[in-house]
């Protein structure tokens, strides 16, 4: 809508009309969550669902051998663990992850 309480359609300023439509991988009410600690890496994906509640629907684990004392001290080895969480989070969840919330 614009100002006046009228509905407006299409581009605005900024807008490139002729600009590619991007496709996301995971739909937008799935939000993924990663962690890596010293013994182990986890990997959650929620479904935001019609009432706004959180349902987890995918959870991947890999123990962590490259993070000693809460560091990265083998940054190819937390890569490999990582990445082994994230496939696990995916196949259970049905869904490629392309981005996630790190904490």
């Amino acid at each position: 809508m614009d100002g006046r309480g009228q509905h407006t359609s299409g581009p605005t300023q900024n807008q490139n009309p002729h600009a590619p439509v991007k496709k996301c991988l995971i739909p937008l009410s799935l939000i993924v969550g990663l962690e890596i600690g010293t013994s182990k890496i986890c990997a959650v994906v929620g479904e935001v669902n019609a009432a706004g509640m959180l349902n987890l629907i995918g959870l991947g684990q890999s123990r962590s051998r490259g993070v000693r004392k809460g560091e990265i001290a083998d940054a190819p080895l937390v890569e490999e663990d990582v990445r082994n969480a994230i496939v696990e989070a995916e196949q259970m969840a049905d869904a490629e992850i392309r981005s996630v919330y790190l904490g």
